[in-house]
């Protein structure tokens, strides 16, 4: 049973050195030493008001240099709008500072509507860039984010730096300028 356990041990160790060779990115997300996870909040400035938000993203193995995760925007005090994190991102091996980004946040959806109508899913896509710990992204004004709530962003900009879903959630009650427009 001993054996078990090194080898257990082992094999972790063995599987991380390898994650950190082909994917070094991954610890090195925002300027920090990162678990092959990163999480942060902002602000999401738009054109119908303020919203809180907060990212968790970590590397897929479906994709070369492809990230996903989830997502909580606030879209009223103590309301929150989860969403699926899908991105990709260029010009990155070692760290991901000054690489091109590009993060979708998409509405999460039951099972019943992904089947049967995928497209009244809202979404927003976002583009930007690291700066150190830092990761700047706006809309382009390329895509208006319309959401089943009725919810609408366009021209959304957010600042994301590491910060803690405590720290969200704290942003999200004390919220005072949400103005929706539907």
């Amino acid at each position: 049973m001993l054996q078990h356990k090194k080898f257990g041990v082992f094999g972790l160790a063995i599987c991380t050195v390898a994650v950190s060779l082909l994917i070094p990115w991954a610890f090195h997300m925002g300027g920090r030493l990162t678990p092959l996870y990163w999480w942060g909040t902002g602000i999401l400035v738009a054109r119908s008001g303020t919203y809180p938000l907060y990212v968790l993203m970590y590397p897929t193995m479906e994709r070369a240099n492809g990230l996903q995760g989830w997502a909580s925007l606030c879209t009223a005090r103590n309301t929150v709008l989860p969403l699926e994190v899908n991105g990709r991102f260029r010009g990155g091996w070692w760290t991901l500072n000054h690489a091109a980004m590009e993060l979708g946040l998409f509405e999460t959806q039951d099972p019943r509507g992904a089947l049967f109508d995928p497209s009244t899913r809202g979404s927003i896509d976002l583009f930007g860039s690291w700066s150190g710990p830092e990761l700047i992204l706006d809309d382009r004004a390329e895509h208006l984010g319309n959401f089943r709530s009725g919810l609408r962003i366009e021209h959304a900009s957010v600042t994301l730096k590491w910060g803690s879903k405590s720290d969200f959630k704290t942003a999200c009650s004390n919220i005072s300028n949400i103005a929706t427009s539907r």
